[in-house]
């Protein structure tokens, strides 16, 4: 038998485009088992590829564990660990699940942690007592961070403290921080702060522990909030950007139409960033059949090619290609006979060379 549990879990595209990520987070303040996560894909399109059955996902987890995934008719899978997982208050886990994710139609997936029904953690250390508040307030100096921006986390607790009071922070894959001596008395309650200087990526649950013995039992109570990341606003398949964004600035000019060319030109580069690659081709006065090709290797292999050809002086003709970050970039302009004019200009989408 098993029940929903206060476990969360998250869903979001991976670097990979055929895969999910699944992040299951424990945002209480005791330790709590998952023996099951139940996945179920929505189809919208009832006849949309995405809404037949697939096979089931490849499981990687971040810890190592196995996980393994057990088909229930054409929409859900359950995930189920070898052995039960244990998070620590504010622990994560991280599931890679290759295969999942939708290419074609309409669809979503949900997920669902689930523990066991009334069995308390063999591997819970604590007795958590509600009665036993010692942590009276838990906030951040902002709500909202850019990905990787410091920020600095608040607390106050009740005097006096308890003899032998330890304060801890959990958060990520972290392990859990001691700010003990972060924690002072001040102005009638035990006032308390910490910076996280290297920040974080995605949106994160930090939960604060106070700890301490009473009659051998280790009690413990604690907060949980969540810190969110901004991330821009913005949707470009396979292209991709985090933090701040600046779109199409400081181009870079590869060749300049501003003389004729008589020869052949090659360009080969490797795009840093992502980007775009616009080109322009004609013949001048006495030339014909004005040629450019761009083609784009994804570091998947996987090639793309745009070519252009203006057999008169008085048509030019443009390509805009987009470039994604980690390519191989080669440009190739020639004409069949006579002189001509090519344009080539690379607009990266962020921040890297075209090298």
């Amino acid at each position: 038998m098993t029940t929903p549990t206060a476990l969360t879990c998250t869903l979001a595209p991976h670097a990979d485009t055929r895969a999910l990520r699944l992040t299951l987070i424990n945002t209480t303040a005791q330790h709590a088992t998952c023996t099951q996560i139940t996945l179920t894909r929505h189809t919208t399109t009832a006849d949309s590829p995405a809404a037949h059955a697939e096979p089931a996902p490849e499981v990687t987890a971040t810890d190592g564990s196995v996980w393994e995934p057990h088909p229930d008719g054409q929409h859900r899978h359950h995930l189920r660990p070898s052995a039960p997982t244990v998070l620590a208050p504010g622990a994560r886990l991280h599931l890679l699940l290759d295969g999942l994710r939708p290419s074609q139609g309409s669809a979503r997936v949900s997920a669902t942690p689930y523990t066991p029904d009334g069995a308390a953690p063999q591997s819970d250390p604590h007795t958590v007592t509600s009665g036993t508040e010692t942590i009276t307030g838990f906030w951040s100096d902002t709500a909202h961070v850019a990905p990787g921006k410091d920020f600095t986390l608040n607390w106050t607790a009740a005097l006096p403290l308890p003899p032998g009071l330890k304060f801890h922070l959990c958060y990520g894959d972290q392990l859990p921080i001691d700010v003990t001596h972060q924690t002072k008395p001040d102005k009638g309650a035990a006032k308390g702060t910490w910076t996280c200087k290297e920040g974080v990526q995605d949106t994160t649950a930090f939960a604060l522990l106070a700890t301490h013995t009473l009659n051998n039992d280790t009690i413990t109570s604690g907060r949980t909030m969540a810190i969110s990341v901004s991330t821009p606003n913005l949707t470009t398949g396979q292209l991709r950007a985090d933090g701040k964004v600046a779109l199409l600035t400081e181009p870079v000019t590869l060749i300049d139409d501003t003389k004729a060319l008589g020869t052949p030109q090659s360009i080969e580069k490797k795009a840093g960033t992502d980007g775009f690659i616009a080109a322009r081709i004609r013949p001048v006065t006495g030339g014909a059949n004005a040629f450019a090709a761009v083609q784009v290797t994804a570091p998947n292999k996987v090639a793309h090619r745009a070519e252009a050809l203006s057999p008169e002086a008085t048509t030019p003709r443009n390509l805009l290609v987009p470039v994604p970050q980690g390519s191989t970039l080669n440009v190739q302009t020639r004409t069949e006979k006579g002189d001509y004019l090519a344009q080539v200009t690379w607009y990266p989408m962020g921040r890297g060379s075209l090298a």
